[in-house]
């Protein structure tokens, strides 16, 4: 076998060009994960961009600039998302405040003792004694709800008491030096050992942990904006970069894959709101704070796989420390998840099924497919991948097959079976 002269020759080598355009795959699998956090707001972005295009493209027909159309569009949401939060963050704030303080703080008191001067300052409450925070208005002092968890705990021997006087030196279950520390203690190791002793190197920290999300969340309209606006060049120069032979066959593909995956999203969008009004509407009746937020959030929780079920933790928080909760509220709030759950994949299979043409059972089999693949990812993107799929091999593989089998002749002509 004669040795290759030059890279050319190298490449004319089938085994060589395979082995180099695998390693370019390895290679750029490795490079798209180690820029995850950077290209994923430009996924974001893009999906945002391409989500919207339909309405940008509808203002455009009117004679309006394209520049124009994209900046009422994105304007125009920015504008009801600074309403929402207007609206939705002061009653936020106050709520996520009472609820800290019925979780964590409790009533307070002023330790004055009884009329006759005995039990003050000894720091337990009397009835008598005047109350300066009454939190669901009972007229007596109330723990905090996690005192009063580890008291229950502590009494039916489910927690050990941590009275130190129980505690034998040889007791296995005795704090450790490391248990014994103070809290400010503990904290400031941390901060050393994390922070590396420096402010700057604290705060780096800080932003690292907890930045991230929020830089993510400005950057994201921002990349849309500018997909938004040369969402249509680009797809003209893509056109322009495809062969001629393939151009014709390659556009009616890639037009059907674009009608699927717009079907999915207009479809799983239609199906979030429907399920938010639902889940409103119950929570309304059952008397939930702030059911309107709460509801159409567990709407879009239904989009991600386990979030819908995150989203009743507040709710039943909220119902808790609400006064005089009553047990049928719980039980609607039950309800109103129940039937959510029930509702959710008979929509997918009105809506997105008929949008995307693909049978129910075929949509119920490629979620459970590609969430066990590709997690809660997969599940999201089940539905578009599955129909993607599908049209490509419909194009590429079923023609092959349908040779194989001799229904088709070389050409293309379909064969008839006396």
């Amino acid at each position: 076998m004669d040795q290759p002269r030059n890279i050319i020759d190298l490449f004319r080598n089938p085994w060589a060009r395979i082995l180099i355009e695998a390693l370019g795959i390895i290679a750029l699998v490795w490079v798209l994960h180690a820029l995850s956090a950077v290209l994923t707001p430009l996924l974001v972005g893009l999906v945002l961009a391409y989500m919207l295009d339909p309405l940008v493209s509808s203002i455009s027909r009117g004679g309006i600039p394209r520049k124009v159309a994209v900046t009422l569009v994105f304007g125009g949401g920015l504008i009801v998302l600074l309403g929402v939060l207007a609206i939705s963050l002061p009653k936020a704030w106050q709520e996520g405040r009472y609820f800290y303080n019925i979780a964590f703080v409790g009533d307070q008191f002023r330790d004055v003792g009884l009329p006759d001067g005995s039990g003050a300052n000894d720091g337990i409450w009397q009835k008598g004694e005047p109350l300066t925070r009454d939190l669901n208005a009972n007229g007596a002092h109330d723990s905090s709800a996690l005192v009063r968890a580890k008291a229950y705990l502590v009494a039916k021997g489910l927690l050990k008491s941590e009275d130190p006087v129980a505690h034998d030196p040889l007791d296995k279950a005795a704090p450790t030096e490391e248990e014994a520390k103070p809290f400010d203690q503990v904290a400031r190791e941390y901060w050393e050992r994390v922070g590396g002793g420096s402010v700057f190197t604290r705060v780096g920290a800080i932003l690292k942990g907890f930045g991230y999300w929020a830089i993510t969340l400005l950057l994201v309209p921002v990349y849309g904006y500018f997909f938004s606006l040369n969402l249509r060049r680009v797809s003209a120069t893509i056109v322009e970069h495809i062969p001629l032979r393939h151009r014709e066959r390659t556009l009616r593909i890639l037009a059907e894959i674009n009608l699927v995956v717009g079907a999915f999203f207009r479809g799983r969008l239609a199906i979030c709101f429907i399920l938010g009004l639902i889940a409103s509407l119950g929570f309304f009746i059952a008397g939930v704070p702030s059911f309107l937020v709460l509801g159409l959030l567990m709407g879009l929780g239904t989009a991600v796989p386990l979030a819908a079920v995150l989203i009743l933790v507040p709710v039943v928080m909220l119902l808790y420390i609400a006064p005089g909760t009553e047990t049928w509220q719980y039980v609607t709030v039950a309800i109103t998840f129940v039937v959510i759950q029930g509702l959710e994949p008979v929509l997918i299979a009105g809506i997105m099924g008929k949008g995307v043409e693909m049978h129910p059972v075929l949509i119920v089999v490629s979620i459970l497919a590609f969430g066990t693949l590709l997690g809660g990812v997969g599940v999201l993107l089940a539905v578009p991948l599955a129909a993607t799929a599908r049209i490509l091999t419909r194009e590429f593989i079923y023609p092959h097959l349908r040779r194989l089998a001799g229904l088709d002749d070389q050409t293309g002509t379909v064969k008839t079976i006396s």
